[in-house]
């Protein structure tokens, strides 16, 4: 049997919406760069008290990746050029840009010099180069701040210098960083889903109003135009790029808060007519969208009048008139459709939380099931154990009977039999009961229950005693063979512990890591790929789940993601598979086995060394259980013949069905140890059983009456050996487990005792296997060598069996 790795596959609707997912990415990109480049340009003209725009470069410090910080650079510089400060502005931000790159290379650079390996983690940061700027948000507020410095010195070479100028600088140092912190909620992956990403859009927003407040044309002012149409569209429930509210009074209160953001930016003083035509226009949203516009556009215009007359109203009438006469149709006939409403970011967290939750109660509740019915079991088996010791016990009449045989066949001729039987008569039948109820209770014959004077005249009553405890073992077997009880008892216990080992490796299977959970989350961020649960279980077979993923910025492809998430679970994993549920996207990998193994037998049967054929007492199988162990296990009925070979068949189906099942080693020898005993013929088998965890490495050795095994590591020859009985002969399981850690290159050898009854019978088979080639051959052809060599030595006669199992 040749046993290799297993590795899952994608299933094909996965792998399809897994392509139509990378093939949208790179338009995703393009958008996302192009609109970059606008907000960057935009931003440029932003200026605030002293003439100093510190948006663009706060842009350009937050920018996430070489796409992104390449295009807010080419914005930067393309809205610089109607700015009188060009060369200031265009000069700091390349240096900005080069200096970013830099770092983020040298960063990556080193942590790849210093990874101990160069596998996964330095095809990781290979794609983390090409990102390029990726450094820390506190590390980018620095970068800002110092390119506003360089922007404001070169701007006062070329200008007077006053003390207004100097201060300027200094304010646009103070106000870069504290923007590009802002800027960096909406741009960098990991602080895109926080509550810190309303404040990131409040800033975008009083920029670009600040922004379009400098725009002059057609006497227009293009400032109160983006104004008031911000705060209706905040008001309707767009967050721009954020998730909408879920009710309605966090939307109006967005809007009011929008409307107050973004009246600051035009005029300080205007900022109350904002908020108040979006609380307008918020409270009859769900009445009329037309309506709501037309109600934000009347409140405008009445606080506006009321505030400065005619020549307020006449100053911002057109501009609100405009807005409103665009906004109203927009969004009466759904061409600004109404944004769906979908759960904020504690409620989708929740959510995923909710579902682990449910996984991990359905797992708790489906171990503490079999806890509870593995503890029934087991009170069970202590409870019919116990009647069944009370039934072994032969009832007091017929121990009574029984001493009285006793008595009667050793005094049939003696001459005291009138004096004991007639004038003691009295004491005689009180020894009999007192005789009889000692051996209820302890199965013995007390000789002290004997009155002294009979003990003195009797010279065989030591003899008596023996012959009624022998009778009284007699009835006692009697009656465990006609009862059952014990049998039933044995299996009730076995039964027992095959559920609580079950419940053991459950409990295992499903256990999340917290820590690895979050290391792979923060990991998975640094990816661009956003989750917003991440769930790492199991020990020894890993799990790794991602709920609620974003793949928009993903620039990595499946091989790279299995290879990074090796690198941090230190185990192989399968390729991601990814699953589609509306909006929401998972992603699921498992680990695979470490080790590979190839197997192969050989042998011979007593029969066919004398010529006959007659059937072998030997049988040799492997098989693998569906969590990954792998099983070797000869048996070898003792004897020769067709009652020997049913016995090894039977011991060695048995072994397979319920191993394959799930059942330990111990528990499933257990068990056949109870089935054989029970048998209506005399068989016992020795077992030679061996495990490989697959996944950890682990082997196990049982041996019950087994021969000695072999391992081959490195050139060296170790032998397990163990001294204990066949199975089936005793009442208690006689074996013993010998354990050690595979190492790849490993050879085992495992043979029969017709092939090596001990070490100094078998010093040939030593030699051979210590030979170079044996670890060279393959392992059908070893075996088959071992089993001629065992058959060409003088007096053999016994079933030979060999298996070899080399590992890779």
């Amino acid at each position: 049997m040749n046993n290799n790795n297993r590795h899952s596959t994608t299933s094909l609707p996965a792998r399809i919406r897994s392509a139509a997912l990378a093939s949208d990415l790179p338009w995703r990109r393009i958008t996302s760069a192009f609109l970059c480049v606008i907000a960057s340009a935009v931003l440029a003209g932003a200026s605030l008290f002293g003439g100093v725009r510190p948006f663009a470069l706060a842009f350009l410090a937050a920018a996430d990746g070489f796409t992104m910080s390449a295009a807010a650079l080419a914005g930067s510089v393309m809205g610089a050029a109607a700015q009188p400060d060009f060369v200031a502005s265009a000069l700091a931000s390349a240096i900005l840009f080069l200096v970013r790159i830099g770092i983020g290379v040298w960063i990556r650079r080193e942590e790849r010099d210093e990874s101990p390996s160069g596998g996964a983690f330095s095809s990781l940061c290979r794609a983390a180069v090409l990102r390029g700027a990726t450094e820390h948000v506190w590390l980018r507020a620095a970068f800002a701040s110092a390119a506003a410095m360089i922007a404001g010195a070169i701007s006062l070479v070329s200008r007077q210098l006053t003390a207004r100028a100097v201060l300027s600088v200094f304010a646009s140092a103070i106000i870069a960083p504290a923007a590009a912190l802002a800027f960096s909620t909406l741009t960098v992956r990991n602080l895109a889903r926080t509550h810190a990403r309303d404040a990131g859009v409040c800033v975008l927003l009083f920029a670009f109003v600040r922004a379009m407040r400098d725009v002059a044309g057609l006497s227009l002012h293009f400032g109160i135009i983006a104004a008031f149409s911000l705060s209706i569209l905040a008001a309707r429930g767009i967050r721009f790029g954020h998730a909408s509210p879920a009710s309605d009074a966090s939307r109006v209160m967005w809007g009011v808060l929008c409307g107050v953001i973004t009246g600051l930016a035009v005029d300080p003083g205007g900022a109350p007519l904002y908020a108040a035509a979006a609380l307008a226009a918020g409270i009859l949203f769900p009445v009329s969208a037309g309506l709501a516009a037309a109600a934000g556009w009347l409140c405008a215009v009445g606080i506006s009048f009321a505030a400065g007359g005619l020549a307020a109203l006449s100053a911002a009438v057109p501009e609100l008139t405009i807005s409103a006469a665009i906004l109203v149709p927009l969004l009466q006939f759904g061409i600004i459709p109404a944004p769906a409403v979908s759960p904020p970011l504690s409620e989708s967290h929740g959510a995923a939380v909710t579902e682990a939750r449910l996984a991990r109660e359905q797992s708790d509740f489906s171990v503490s099931r079999m806890r509870s019915l593995a503890a029934a079991l087991s009170s069970l088996a202590e409870t019919v154990g116990g009647l069944s010791k009370k039934l072994a016990r032969p009832p007091l009449a017929q121990l009574k009977q029984i001493t009285e045989s006793a008595f009667d066949a050793e005094c049939a001729g003696c001459r005291n039999r009138i004096l004991c039987r007639e004038r003691e008569c009295a004491s005689y039948s009180d020894m009999i009961c007192r005789l009889s109820m000692a051996m209820h209770k302890s199965g013995k014959a007390d000789a002290g229950v004997i009155p002294q004077a009979l003990a003195a005249r009797c010279h065989r009553i030591d003899d008596i005693l023996a012959e009624a405890e022998a009778g009284c073992a007699q009835a006692a077997r009697q009656a465990r063979e006609q009862d059952h009880s014990e049998a039933f008892a044995e299996d009730f216990q076995s039964f027992a512990q095959i559920l609580t080992d079950a419940a053991a490796e459950t409990e295992e299977k499903y256990a999340p890591d917290e820590g690895m959970s979050a290391r792979v989350k923060r990991e998975m961020a640094a990816m661009d790929m956003g989750a917003v649960s991440v769930t790492v279980s199991g020990t020894r077979r890993r799990t790794l789940r991602a709920h609620d993923l974003d793949l928009s910025r993903l620039r990595l492809g499946n091989e790279d993601i299995r290879r990074a998430m090796e690198g941090i679970l230190g185990c192989p994993l399968s390729t991601p598979e990814y699953e589609i549920d509306g909006e929401r996207i998972s992603m699921r990998m498992d680990s695979l086995p470490r080790f590979t193994l190839i197997d192969g037998c050989g042998g011979r049967t007593a029969g066919e060394m004398r010529g006959t054929r007659a059937p072998g007492g030997d049988y040799a199988s492997s098989f693998e259980s569906d969590d990954g162990r792998y099983y070797m296990v000869i048996c070898d009925g003792m004897g020769t013949g067709s009652e020997a070979s049913v016995t090894a068949r039977t011991a060695a189906a048995f072994l397979e069905e319920t191993l394959r099942g799930g059942a330990q080693m111990q528990a499933a020898l257990v068990m056949l140890n109870s089935y054989l005993r029970r048998r209506s013929m005399e068989c016992s088998a020795g077992i030679d059983l061996m495990e490989i965890d697959r996944y950890t490495g682990e082997a196990k050795f049982v041996k019950s009456g087994a021969a000695p095994s072999f391992v081959i590591r490195g050139g060296r020859l170790f032998r397990l050996c163990s001294k204990t009985v066949p199975i089936g002969i005793l009442r208690a399981l006689d074996a013993e487990m010998i354990r050690f850690t595979l190492e790849k290159g490993d050879v085992i050898v495992m043979v029969s005792d017709g092939v090596s009854e001990n070490p100094e019978d078998a010093a040939w088979l030593c030699d051979m296997l210590a030979s170079p080639s044996a670890s060279s051959d393959e392992p059908a052809d070893l075996a088959q060598k071992i089993i001629r060599a065992a058959c060409a030595v003088a007096g053999r006669r016994d079933d030979a069996t060999a298996a070899v199992v080399k590992v890779g």
